[in-house]
């Protein structure tokens, strides 16, 4: 064995082979097979999967309304991969895929994209914007936020959402079928506590009318002043409660069928030919922005607390040990320098203790690190 095996060897035992955690991190310990504490010690509550039959009860009223049965946000990474696959060969809906482009997708991301409809038959609409426009509201809040990770996600969040909106007032899609593991949709529900969303009692309604309004305060904080005139440009138009986007059902599909991660990989990439990307590292699947943060996350709080961090997504079955491995050893810093060059930024913008307390009560909502 090679010296450079040895090395590699000896720094992987001395990882957790469940999880990532190193046994130098704070409280961690090893057992005598190489498993730390915090797994052997977790128990992952159990989540009512409310099953096929239950699911096809609620297709069922919605299969002969309109060309398409329902929509899905398409980001091409594991999870809308694994939903959009269900869909199509499990239930054989007519489904119509939206990808609202945020111009940080990583290029296997795109890669993934066209090849997973292609495979599917399903039909695909990329819904852009104007970037020089969103690029300097993406500069806004990273600038704001004192570089402080996850503030590129307050833009990429909102066009994502914004693609969806335009697109379900367009079709008449009585269905929005969200492929949010459990964890996520648990994080959704904080949010809405959090934001002390307001109830009408016509759900899709009072979602957009909730997150358009959370957004315009985000934006109000974090853009300058001749950008603020922009926000109608910016965020969705305002939803009225007899709209088609009001009359759409929210589906959380993981509520419905059961959620095993390793599984869903096996099964997307046997079947649709998905890859992992390996152009950014990150424990998402699809976008360099959310690499970035990770640099930055790095260089605020160290390696093994960024470890520490990720460890809990697989302990909670949200990602596999496979992706947080190469997460966690993914070293190039090319994604770094492309941000500072096309946001016009530098180390010295980093500077999080002077984000305000509005933008940190934000971006608590986005934590832990990916």
């Amino acid at each position: 064995m090679s010296n450079t095996k040895k090395q590699v060897n000896k720094k992987f035992d001395k990882r957790c082979k469940r999880c990532v955690i190193s046994d130098k991190y704070p409280g961690v310990s090893l057992n005598n097979k190489g498993i730390c504490n915090l797994c052997s010690l977790y128990k992952k509550e159990d989540v009512d999967v409310l099953g096929e039959a239950a699911l096809n009860k609620v297709l069922h009223k919605y299969r002969n309304r309109g060309k398409y049965n329902c929509a899905v946000a398409f980001s091409g990474g594991k999870d809308s991969t694994y939903a959009l696959y269900l869909l199509k060969k499990k239930y054989n809906l007519n489904v119509l895929a939206i990808t609202g482009d945020d111009y940080l997708a990583s290029e296997q991301a795109w890669k993934n994209r066209f090849n997973v409809v292609k495979k599917l038959s399903v039909d695909h609409i990329i819904v852009s914007y104007d970037w020089n426009l969103y690029k300097e509201v993406y500069r806004a809040a990273i600038v704001k936020s004192g570089m402080r990770p996850r503030a590129i996600n307050l833009v990429h969040n909102l066009m994502h959402q914004k693609a969806i909106y335009e697109i379900l007032q367009k079709y008449n899609i009585p269905l929005l079928i969200m492929g949010n593991s459990q964890d996520e949709l648990n994080l959704f529900k904080e949010w809405e506590r959090r934001l002390n969303f307001k109830s009408t009692g016509i759900y899709s309604y009072d979602y957009w009318k909730n997150w358009r309004e959370a957004y315009i305060k985000v934006l109000n904080e974090i853009l300058p002043n001749y950008l603020r005139t922009r926000i109608p440009d910016i965020i969705w138009s305002e939803p009225r409660k007899n709209d088609p986007v009001s009359e759409v059902k929210h589906l959380p599909l993981f509520r419905y069928e059961s959620f095993d991660v390793e599984k869903n990989i096996e099964i997307i990439k046997r079947e649709l030919g998905w890859k992992l990307p390996t152009d950014v590292g990150g424990t998402e699947t699809d976008s360099a922005g959310l690499q970035f943060d990770v640099c930055i996350y790095r260089k605020l709080h160290s390696n093994e607390e960024y470890a520490a961090q990720i460890s809990k997504l697989i302990r909670n079955r949200t990602i596999t040990r496979e992706i947080a491995w190469k997460a966690l050893n993914y070293k190039d810093k090319s994604i770094v320098k492309r941000f500072f060059d096309d946001f016009r930024l530098s180390w010295k913008h980093l500077k999080p203790e002077k984000c305000s307390p509005f933008l940190n009560k934000w971006l608590d909502l986005f934590l832990p690190i990916r």
